[in-house]
């Protein structure tokens, strides 16, 4: 069974995951960086967040989430492991198990997943580790993913 949320942009993927811009092909890491402040995560590729830029609070902040690197070759490179929250955790986790979607589809593959049932591992900023279930509601998950947004993250318990 396919979940999907709705209200999802191609303008919101891009803000979550501002690596994953598609007008960036054919340009290097280094033509793609940007500032820090701009990121909306704790972490992207080549940049990092300083504590003070964390305003969300340490323990309301997502810093590391679980991915299988095997079901997708965008975070099975030793590299540049990374995901957004713009898919539901485990999105399409069946499929990829099952073969029957490409291990290359982006698109598909770079949300956050796990092999465990219900939900995956995140490290918070403050080093906590929570597991988060599938069905978290999916702007708290988005919520929880932005260091400065100031929205609240009722329900989460961290």
């Amino acid at each position: 069974m396919e979940r999907r949320w709705t209200g999802i942009s191609a303008k919101t993927f891009r803000e979550v995951a501002p690596v994953h811009d598609p007008s960036a092909a054919g340009r290097t890491a280094r033509d793609t960086r940007t500032a820090a402040s701009t990121v909306k995560g704790v972490r992207s590729l080549c940049l990092y967040a300083r504590i003070s830029q964390v305003t969300d609070g340490t323990t309301n902040t997502i810093m590391i989430g679980e991915v299988v690197g095997p079901l997708c070759l965008w975070q099975d490179w030793g590299y540049q492991s990374w995901g957004t929250m713009a898919h539901p955790i485990n999105y399409r986790n069946e499929e990829f198990i099952a073969g029957t979607l490409s291990r290359g589809d982006a698109n598909a593959c770079i949300g956050f997943r796990s092999r465990h049932e219900g939900g995956a591992f995140f490290t918070m900023a403050d080093g906590s580790v929570h597991f988060l279930s599938e069905n978290i509601d999916g702007n708290l998950y988005r919520n929880l993913g932005d260091k400065a947004d100031g929205n609240p993250v009722d329900g989460f318990g961290g």
